[in-house]
């Protein structure tokens, strides 16, 4: 696995543990993710159909792999500013 480059906020820090995010799906996420735009000026960070399919050869969890596919994280200026599971599809 990689090295973690990440740079967390304090509060994405405790986000991740409040939610139970962990940083080693943080890493997967910033090295399978799809950056988009969002509100703010900041870099949503996500999975999309394309790196779901990679990441599902590599590892069969299925447990696994569905918490994993809900997180994202939003990212400024390469400093993670929070971090989340998806409820609902974003446009």
């Amino acid at each position: 696995m990689a090295t973690n480059n990440l740079i967390n906020t304090n509060h994405s820090r405790v986000r991740c543990q409040q939610r139970g995010i962990k940083s080693e799906h943080l890493e997967l996420l910033d090295l399978y993710g799809m950056e988009c735009p969002c509100p703010g000026g900041g870099m949503r960070v996500m999975f999309n159909k394309k790196a779901r399919k990679r990441i599902e050869r590599e590892c069969k969890d299925k447990q696994v792999l569905d918490k994993l596919f809900k997180l994202y994280f939003i990212e400024c200026s390469g400093v993670v500013v929070t971090a989340s599971h998806r409820k609902k599809r974003f446009h």
